[in-house]
């Protein structure tokens, strides 16, 4: 056990020094999951090995209860011609924890912002995929709310936030695949009238029995006279 939190601790030392030379974003991300994922075991296998002398020296600092995950999923955004804002609110207290408890990271395929241990626990908000490119990611932490900066790899407006979002909206603008523009108008009506009779009482078929007739007679010229 004591050999592996020294390889562990060794590795993490590693990742720290890449994480400092790391250019791509991509490559950014995975070495800041990866960080959290070591970060993690480290601490699991010191509680572990609490009750052994060695050990229990170096983790008196940090024995502290493991704390759960919340996922965040409500916020709100807002753009500038440069930048797309992302509002996420209600984390009381924010504005208190270390500044480094609070990142934003890119995985290659979603934003991730992550905060650890605010009030007792971690918070987490993952972004779905994004409608255009952005780049140079940064938080800004206000009076209980934390606002991501994201700017625009092209200076257009964006109509959506995000691709699924877009979508969704195009799907419900979309015509019904069985309209068909030549179809007879007439016949749409005779078929919904037809339908109100079908699912109609016994006076409301009656009623529309009599209007049918009355509306019958009267397009036959001479018809009771």
């Amino acid at each position: 056990m004591e050999a592996r939190l020294n390889e562990l601790k060794l590795d993490l030392e590693d990742v720290i020094r890449l994480q400092s030379i790391a250019q791509r974003e991509t490559i950014k991300g995975k070495l800041a999951i990866w960080k959290s994922e070591m970060e993690q075991e480290l601490e699991k296998i010191m509680k572990q090995g609490s009750n052994t002398e060695d050990v229990q020296r170096q983790s008196n600092s940090s024995t502290k209860p493991k704390l759960f995950t919340k996922k965040i999923t409500t916020y709100g955004w807002d753009q500038s011609e440069k930048f797309i804002k992302i509002y996420v609110s209600g984390l009381k207290g924010v504005q208190d924890i270390p500044k480094e408890n609070v990142t934003i990271i890119y995985d290659g395929h979603h934003h991730m912002l992550m905060i650890k241990n605010l009030n007792n626990a971690n918070h987490q908000l993952t972004l779905p995929k994004l409608l255009h490119g952005v780049e140079n990611e940064s938080v800004r932490i206000k009076k209980d709310e934390v606002v991501i900066m994201l700017k625009k790899t092209n200076p257009t407006k964006w109509d959506t936030l995000s691709e699924k979002e877009k979508k969704e909206i195009e799907e419900k603008v979309k015509p019904p695949s069985s309209f068909d523009k030549d179809q007879d108008p007439g016949k749409g009506i005779m078929d919904m009238m037809k339908k109100m009779y079908d699912e109609g009482d016994d006076d409301f078929k009656r009623t529309m029995a009599k209007a049918w007739t009355e509306s019958r007679d009267n397009q036959i010229p001479g018809f009771g006279k």
